[in-house]
């Protein structure tokens, strides 16, 4: 459910059912999906959290290598997680 309500343009509702994929489960592709749905909306540090916790389930995902080295997540990763949270404007 959350693959589609991503695929349809909407990542805020896809979070949720997302969420509880990538708990109930140890493959890479909810979690994916997942951080694809925080970049859409924004929130990068939750974006490279995702992104993370696929490159550990698996290192040579190149997917989640690409959503790990966007700029805004790259921030996130190097600040800490302080001060970009949200996309800048």
């Amino acid at each position: 459910m959350g693959e589609c309500l991503l695929a349809l343009g909407r990542p805020i509702q896809a979070v949720v059912p997302l969420a509880a994929a990538s708990a109930l489960n140890d493959q890479v592709r909810a979690p994916f999906l997942l951080s694809q749905s925080f970049l859409a909306i924004g929130d990068y540090e939750r974006a490279a959290k995702w992104a993370a916790t696929v490159l550990a389930r698996s290192p040579g995902n190149r997917v989640s290598r690409a959503v790990a080295e966007n700029p805004f997540v790259q921030r996130v990763l190097m600040d800490g997680g302080g001060a970009l949270r949200r996309r800048e404007r």
